[in-house]
């Protein structure tokens, strides 16, 4: 899911919630390409896949396994 677009995300940190697969996979790796910092979120052992991708292409990204529904 790459978009041609100017804007870039750089010194800002994005949390994505959903991340180890779909939209919200699609839009960690994409944030990260785009220079932010990624919490990549998400309930599976998954998120760590999806922290080395954006580490490998050169951006930067921690992994937080937990269910966002929780506590709401």
């Amino acid at each position: 899911m790459s978009f041609r677009s100017h804007t870039r995300f750089d010194g800002t940190v994005a949390i994505v919630t959903g991340a180890s697969a779909g939209l919200g996979k699609a839009y960690a790796l994409e944030l990260g390409r785009l220079g932010a910092r990624v919490v990549v979120n998400g309930r599976s052992d998954a998120t760590q896949g999806v922290v080395q991708q954006i580490r490998s292409a050169g951006g930067e990204a921690t992994a937080c396994q937990a269910d966002a529904r929780e506590g709401a």
